[in-house]
């Protein structure tokens, strides 16, 4: 397959994409909501072109035949009919299908649907587009046979061929990979060894479909996400312990976490194992040495998977642990150092205010305030509403929120809920979601705000990582230039005069927004850009994908055998049979492996007091014995 240079689909999105979250606006209807959402390019493509040759495609003379040139033989087609305009040098819509990164997830488009569910063509994009005639956009339709293939291929799960560059690649032992974490023990000093915490991507480094540029991307996503986590005073980028950049290391207290913090992780951890295995004495021994170094504080796992350490510690609970946000806004904003009523009734001019007449993330208005902190970093907060109706509409209503003393309560506001984005101390972002009375909450209710990007497989925004994905470039600009606030021709007098003062000019907002989102971006280069290169922050996230959210909707990915059976440390041959032969493997939900069919990701790392299934797996087939930790007591979080 050709190489190209990585190029990214974000210098397409447009900057009006609304304030404070992850973006939506309004024609077919989101599952779940009764809301709606535009038609895409692609199904207005899809609703323009003739649907000349969408009759039944049957795919059954490939049933039952082995072939193991199948992924590359619709990679073939893949390269010859999409490759021109889904690639690394020109993704559009966010597709490049030389990429199973790309592949698996749901690209730039706000749909639901990925480009390939494996075992679903229903529900891959691909498949419909081809279908129904709508791609290739120039040039003809895939014939029926090409259309068989495809459609074969994604039934039996969408195996991907290996890359040419992967051929090259050494795969990673769990054995070498235990030894690398013993060899790097050995080098740190005794008293430090105890605040060392260890990561892997050795299962994607092993992954002969993944091209070296999306391990690169693994790799940013990993150190995104964990500054994005901290609470340390400067971006820290994940050390590299071994040549191939597939095991890293960190130090808790350079992320401002103790040990009943990290206990929180490890205790929601499904994959860890304890390694028993008769015919790998070596590996048993390297871990009871791995144990024996760190001595009384060894947790048991002596490395953590990079991908799930992203999809799940960027998501409530955990999201709220790591950062330690409280249960409430009051208590937030004490911990802060931010009062938002005094900036209100004693000096308006401390604080600045706009309002938008449908933002990113939802069909209603919505209220901004940029307020400072203690130390003074940045702190947003929006005001979202259900309706534009009554006091939820910020042209008639916009001097809110109501509290006693505010002389202005006649024309204030109820909302209905809002967002916290505020400046960490490495100069990233941190979020919080609250109800109007400052409840925090994990997500936002889908009557007033939803993602469309599908970010976390539903169309709920979920504080921390929808955020995270949402703001790739930092504080979002308004989507248009209205005064809704201050030009309000429902005050007079002083009620008009203290919603002038609370919004400023044009020009005056644009310099604070670019100052926050520049600030902002010289932090995510600090962190990001040793994985992905590039001369400051603008440039990579014009130049490459966002990271994040393409490590998320691959983990969740539905697993076929060669993949449990990767995660397992087993030959695919191997592990089938067991299955056959083991009805444990079967109670435990294995069987539909066998049958060229998929597990959900949501049941293999399901966690119960005795272990995840893989963990349970691994236990019958001989490999570890489960290693199950419990929460903290003392952790209050």
């Amino acid at each position: 397959m050709r190489e190209h240079t990585m190029s990214s689909f974000l210098h397409r999105r447009s900057m009006a994409a609304g304030l404070l979250l992850c973006g939506l606006v309004t024609s077919l209807v989101v599952p779940g909501t009764g809301l709606h959402r535009p038609l895409q390019a692609q199904e207005k493509a899809t609703a323009a072109r003739p649907d000349t040759d969408a009759d039944e495609v049957d795919s059954s003379e490939f049933a039952g035949v082995e072939d193991p040139e199948l992924a590359a033989r619709v990679f073939a087609i893949f390269e010859q009919r999409c490759e021109s305009c889904h690639s690394e040098a020109d993704n559009s819509a966010g597709l490049d299908v030389t990429s199973k990164l790309s592949m698996f997830s749901t690209g730039s488009d706000e749909t639901a649907q990925k480009f390939v569910k494996p075992g679903d063509p229903v529900r891959s994009r691909i498949w419909t587009a081809i279908r129904s005639n709508s791609m290739p956009m120039d040039g003809d339709p895939l014939t029926k046979d090409e259309k068989a293939l495809v459609l074969y291929w994604i039934t039996v799960g969408a195996p991907f061929p290996a890359v040419e560059e992967s051929k090259e690649r050494k795969p990673m032992t769990r054995l070498e990979e235990l030894q690398a974490v013993h060899a790097d023990l050995n080098r740190i000093d005794r008293n430090d060894r105890k605040r060392q915490r260890y990561f892997s991507i050795r299962l994607q480094q092993n992954d002969p479909a993944l091209k070296e540029s999306d391990l690169a991307l693994y790799r940013a996503a990993f150190s995104k996400a964990i500054n994005s986590l901290s609470r340390g005073p400067q971006v820290i980028v994940p050390a590299s312990i071994e040549p191939t950049q597939t095991v890293f290391r960190i130090d808790l207290q350079d992320f401002g976490w103790d040990f009943d913090v990290w206990d929180e992780v490890v205790a929601a951890y499904p994959y860890g194992l304890e390694p028993v295995d008769p015919r790998n004495n070596s590996l048993n021994d390297v871990y009871q040495d791995i144990k024996q170094l760190y001595g009384l504080r060894f947790d048991g796992f002596a490395t953590i998977r990079v991908d799930w350490f992203i999809s799940t510690a960027t998501r409530p609970p955990l999201y709220h642990t790591l950062l330690n946000i409280p249960d409430t806004l009051d208590a937030f904003e004490t911990q802060m150092g931010v009062n938002r009523t005094q900036d209100i009734q004693q000096n308006p001019r401390s604080y600045l205010r706009f309002g938008v007449t449908e933002s990113g993330v939802s069909a209603q208005n919505r209220i901004a305030d940029r307020h400072v902190d203690q130390a003074g970093r940045y702190y947003w907060i929006s005001y979202d509403f259900v309706l534009n109706s009554g006091k939820g509409n910020i042209t008639r209503f916009p001097l809110g929120p109501e509290f006693e003393g505010n002389e202005h309560n006649q024309f204030a506001f109820e909302h209905d809920g809002g967002e916290v984005v505020y400046q960490l101390n490495n100069g990233l972002q941190g979020y919080m979601l609250a109800t109007a009375d400052g409840a925090r909450i994990d997500e936002g209710p889908v009557s007033i705000v939803w993602d469309r990007g599908y970010t976390s497989g539903t169309p709920a925004i979920v504080n921390g990582l929808s955020c995270m994905v949402c703001h790739v470039q930092g504080m979002k600009y308004p989507r248009d230039r209205k005064y809704l606030i201050r030009d309000s021709l429902a005050l007079f007098g002083e009620d008009k005069k203290a919603a002038e003062d609370r919004q400023p000019g044009w020009d005056d907002l644009m310099d604070v927004l670019n100052d926050d989102r520049d600030n902002f971006l010289r932090a995510l280069h600090r962190a990001v850009s040793p994985f992905l290169p590039a001369a400051d922050g603008a440039e990579l996230v014009k130049k490459y994908p966002e990271p994040i959210k393409l490590v998320v909707q691959n983990y969740l990915i539905e697993l076929s055998l060669e993949d449990a059976a990767r995660e397992l440390d087993v030959e695919p041959g191997d592990l089938s049979t067991a299955i056959r032969l083991n009805s444990d493997l079967v109670q435990l939900g294995l069987g539909p492996l066998t049958t060229d069919n998929t597990l959900q990701r949501s049941m293999w790392d399901f966690r119960e007091p005795n272990g995840s299934p893989l963990q349970r797996a691994a236990a019958k087939l001989q490999i570890g014995i489960p290693v199950v930790t419990v929460r903290s007591a003392s952790n209050t979080n």
